[in-house]
């Protein structure tokens, strides 16, 4: 007959089985090994190279619009529209500029483009102008409408509510820096001016995710970063960037933003930087990310459904043609990371346990049944 201690060393023995077996199971059961980094991809150069160029993202397509071109000591402007379709990987030129600018912003609202602003001197500062023209992609055709309050090269731009708005940048191609907010109701074809910002900024691009726009950096090599929330229309400081930059480009991917390229502190306009950072909303962290395979200044980004492209740019001696993508890592054989099966661990973990909650079970059954002792 089983006596009392023998159930004891039974369990004591089915307890240890029962935790050595899910240890097994975890170590050998073969999980998804985390994939590496997501990394760029290079895409269908653009016809004209350009640095300090309008991109905007309308109906899943990307358009470039003007720009600075460098060959070494030669600056020249260029009128170039171009627009890339993904599906096909490939630029297509559309209607020129009405004339050649650069330092502009190209915002799409309304199912339009718009551009405003800029240069339509290389040197910045002789040629500033308010001009704002509108073009239209169904008619493939420019058209002026009311200029800016005042003129801005340098500024951010993006869209609001199918409005288009131009932050900060410079009022006169220099060095110096305004705060203020001008916004465009294509509905009226007219311009207010708003609160203006709680600091002056050029060179700091703008990026809209949901609710809060981020400005990043600006010139020369700040490292801040500001959410201002559209509903609350408050404004807060955010991490600083692990580096502080300007001149770079900005879009979001997967709900956070990225700053990719431009100048940093440890760079220069002839040498620039290649580093991209990651920051997300969710934790108010940076984090570093692949290096951008051109290294550049006044180059642009836009998002199109699940991938971020980047374009074109500079150094002191040339501009670019170049573009590059990133994939969602979100996406599934995107090259996103992949978590750890904590699930099945668990699943493996409970079942070790009820193995020796059942064995305990038994054995005090057992221990009732046994007949008193003589």
């Amino acid at each position: 007959m089983t006596t009392g201690a023998d159930w004891s060393a039974m369990l004591r023995r089915g307890a240890a089985v029962a935790i050595v077996v899910g240890m097994a199971l975890v170590v050998l059961i073969p999980l998804p090994a985390p994939a590496p980094p997501p990394g760029w991809d290079a895409k269908a150069p653009m016809s004209t190279p350009r640095g300090g160029f309008g991109v905007a993202a309308l109906n899943g397509k990307i358009y470039v619009a003007g720009g600075l071109q460098r060959s070494g000591f030669d600056l020249n402007l260029t009128d170039s529209l171009e627009v890339y379709d993904p599906a096909s990987d490939s630029w297509s030129p559309l209607a020129p500029l009405p004339a050649p600018r650069w330092g502009h912003v190209l915002v799409a609202a309304r199912g339009k483009l718009f551009m405003a602003g800029g240069s339509t001197d290389v040197f910045a500062s002789q040629g500033m102008t308010t001009d704002v023209e509108l073009y239209d992609p169904g008619l493939d055709r420019w058209s002026p409408v009311a200029p800016m309050p005042e003129a801005r090269i340098w500024a951010a731009g993006f869209a609001i509510s199918e409005t288009v708005q131009v932050w900060g940048g410079s009022p006169d191609g220099g060095s110096s820096a305004v705060a203020t907010r001008f916004s465009y109701d294509p509905q009226t074809n007219g311009w207010t001016v708003g609160q203006p910002m709680p600091f002056s900024r050029e060179n700091s691009p703008a990026v809209v995710i949901g609710t809060s726009v981020y400005l990043t950096g600006g010139w020369r090599n700040l490292p801040n970063a500001t959410e201002y929330r559209t509903s609350t229309q408050l404004w807060r400081d955010r991490a600083q960037m692990l580096r502080g930059r300007g001149a770079h480009a900005a879009a979001d991917l997967d709900g956070n933003v990225y700053v990719i390229a431009g100048v940093t502190a440890d760079t220069t306009e002839c040498a620039p930087s290649a580093s991209v950072e990651v920051y997300s909303p969710a934790t108010d962290a940076w984090s570093t990310f692949a290096d951008y395979p051109q290294a550049a200044w006044a180059l642009g980004a836009v998002r199109i459904g699940q991938l971020l492209y980047a374009m074109g740019g500079s150094d002191c001696g040339s501009s670019f043609t170049s573009m590059y993508s990133i994939g969602s890592a979100l996406t599934p054989g995107s090259g996103g990371p992949v978590s750890f099966p904590w699930a099945l661990v668990a699943v493996i973990v409970v079942v070790a346990v009820l193995v020796a909650v059942a064995l305990g079970v038994l054995w005090r059954r057992r221990r009732k049944a046994q007949p008193p002792a003589a």
